[in-house]
Order: structure tokens, then C-alpha cells, then sequence
């Protein structure tokens, strides 16, 4: 688990309100991940990247040097985001800063869900939870933040929402 370089949880809600994106469909969501494994590879990193719509996978991609470890991680992320509908490293920041344990405090099996950076939910204008951007591989700060980097590339960020 890596420091968040003193983020905090209000700083990780101001940057979900601002990634909401007018519309995400298959073949944004194929794009977003093409553009996610296109950078990975150029970086030779160890990762397994996921892109998904209604709770369904629509890319997904391991690459050399990661293991089925790093898939299973990023399920445990993305079962974060669909519940509580905010990023994983939100949801680990938000239960530190209030000093409970995430697995503990929300009553969770640590084999299905893991509160750690790499899992980034994808918003519609209107507010509804359309998808999520997963890779796991890195430390937990770097594979948020290389979520958010290129969710950003595909789509700017803007502060429409409802």
C-alpha cells in the first residue's frame, strides 16, 4: 500500500465529480482499455487491466510478468467501486481517515473485495454509475492514477453533472 501524497478522501470525490463523462459505450469502453494496454506495454508494466459496462467485462488484458494474482486483484478493486460507487483508493482513504478497517467496518470478505488504488468508476452526466476502469500490477497510488490518466485522455474532464 502506497502513501496517497497526502490526498485525501475530499480530494479523490472532487476528481470523481469531475470525470463524469456525457456518454460510455463498448466501443469507448474497448478504446479506454486499447489505450490503457498500449501505455502499459510502451512501459513494460506487470499488469492486468479491466474495463467494464453494467457490471459486464468489455476489455480486459494481462500482460507479461503479471499473474492470475493480478486479475483476481483487480475483480477484489472493482467489486469496490460497484458497491459503494466511488474509487477503490476513495473507499481505503475514507475508512483510514475515520479509523476503522474497510473489511471490518462494512462487514466484506477480503477474498472478494479489496480497498486499494486501481479501481475508478465511470459516471454518466446524469449521475448513474455506467462502468469501471481497473488495472492492478503497480502500487496502489500509481494504478489509480493510471487509471484516472488516461480515462482523462479519452474523455476531458468536465463538471457537468446532476
Amino acid at each position: 500500500m502506497t502513501p496517497p501524497d497526502n490526498r485525501t478522501s475530499a480530494d479523490l470525490l472532487v476528481q470523481e465529480r469531475e470525470g463524469f463523462v456525457a456518454r460510455f459505450t463498448a466501443e469507448d469502453a474497448w478504446a479506454l482499455g486499447t489505450l490503457m494496454r498500449q501505455a502499459a506495454v510502451a512501459a513494460r508494466l506487470p499488469v492486468a487491466i479491466e474495463v467494464t459496462i453494467a457490471r459486464e467485462p468489455v476489455f480486459f488484458t494481462r500482460l507479461a510478468m503479471a499473474s492470475e494474482d493480478n486479475r483476481h486483484w483487480a475483480e477484489r478493486k472493482r467489486r469496490v467501486v460497484e458497491r459503494f460507487h466511488h474509487s477503490s483508493l476513495y473507499m481505503r482513504l475514507l475508512t483510514q481517515e475515520e479509523g476503522y478497517e474497510f473489511h471490518h467496518r462494512y462487514g466484506l470478505s477480503p477474498d472478494l473485495f479489496a480497498a486499494f488504488g486501481g479501481s475508478v468508476p465511470i459516471f454518466q452526466t446524469d449521475g448513474n454509475l455506467i462502468g469501471t476502469a481497473t488495472i492492478s500490477g503497480l502500487p496502489d497510488v500509481d494504478d489509480h492514477d493510471f487509471v484516472v490518466k488516461h480515462l482523462r485522455l479519452l474523455s476531458p474532464p468536465t463538471s457537468e453533472r446532476p
